[in-house]
């Protein structure tokens, strides 16, 4: 971690852990009701040595702070979101964003749109037509991106064709791709991974076959249940996590051209995924960073007392701006 008091210098802080304690802390924190200070600061003090604690403490403090996970596979499974040092939780004070290196991006990212550029949205809605709580979705988004000088397209159900995705990706028409649906993780063939259309796949290699791709890819509600978790024999297959696997699928869209990417740990709670969403959206419609409004959205499902809070992950650039707030 860099930190602006340290100048030029690094500090590398080690602490080890065992392949099946971390994965059964990954298991623990999924199956929790709540996360409150208590839990967090017990999760960070088994992930963080405590030198290092005390300089994110630090850093914190500074103006415009925000907190940047760099990690590898084995450890994309740490709840990173949930955690708290000294009863302070970074994801909801200032913020928490993961990234990964990528040496072979080859999409810059797009410039930063004027405040009054209408801002397009594809919403592809269950296409498998078994998951109830993603029905209303498209149409809460649509209403709030019309009051936002927004407009949103929906293809729910039969719609959702790979021929009909694909098709508005190519048009370069959309900002940001929304899907409610199933994904899944290939683990012998991982180009073959992505989001589960009505009659097959949408793969981030397909995605790099366009010509240009959103700038943001929000996985919400059921889908991510039914691919994250612990391994389902934590002890001895921490490797096969279906996390591990989602985190794998993120990082195929972002190689190939996303700048940012969001999505869930477990099951998301229909009322608590809606507002999150609906806030989430509202601060980047405003102009906000996207940390602030992922901080904001987070504040906003902690107030109806959901842990989903610490559900969500982002991936990518905290500060991101989909387009600037109106002047004065």
């Amino acid at each position: 971690m860099l930190a602006a008091e340290l100048g030029a210098a690094i500090q590398l802080h080690q602490q080890t852990i065992e392949m099946k304690e971390q994965a059964r802390a990954a298991e623990m924190a999924a199956k929790l009701q709540q996360f409150d200070a208590t839990t967090g600061a017990s999760l960070a003090s088994l992930f963080v040595p405590s030198a290092m604690q005390e300089l994110i403490c630090r850093s914190l403090e500074k103006p415009n702070a925000h907190l940047v996970i760099i990690h590898d596979q084995a450890s994309s499974i740490i709840p990173w979101e949930a955690f708290y040092f000294k009863d302070h939780c970074p994801a909801l004070d200032v913020g928490v964003s993961r990234l990964y290196r990528l040496a072979n991006r080859t999409r810059g990212g797009r410039p930063i749109l004027a405040h009054d550029v209408t801002l397009r949205m594809l919403v592809v809605e269950n296409p498998t037509g078994d998951l109830a709580g993603a029905q209303n979705e498209g149409d809460q988004l649509a209403a709030l991106y019309e009051a936002n000088r927004g407009m949103v397209k929906t293809l729910k159900g039969a719609e959702a064709t790979r021929a009909n995705v694909l098709s508005e990706l190519a048009s370069g028409l959309h900002d940001i791709l929304h899907y409610a649906g199933h994904a899944d993780f290939v683990e012998s063939s991982p180009e073959a991974s992505g989001l589960i259309l009505r009659d097959g796949r949408l793969t981030a290699a397909d995605l790099a076959k366009l010509e240009s791709a959103p700038q943001m890819i929000f996985l919400n509600a059921c889908q991510s249940g039914r691919m994250r978790g612990a391994p389902s024999n934590p002890t001895t297959d921490v490797r096969r996590s279906t996390f591990a696997g989602h985190v794998s699928l993120a990082e195929g869209f972002l190689v190939n051209g996303i700048a940012n990417f969001i999505g869930t740990y477990w099951p998301v709670d229909d009322v608590a995924a809606s507002r999150f969403a609906n806030a989430f959206y509202a601060g980047l419609l405003a102009g906000k960073p996207l940390s602030v409004a992922m901080r904001e959205a987070r504040q906003t499902a902690k107030a109806i007392n959901s842990r989903d809070w610490a559900n969500y992950l982002h991936f990518g650039d905290p500060l991101y701006v989909l387009r600037r707030a109106p002047s004065g």
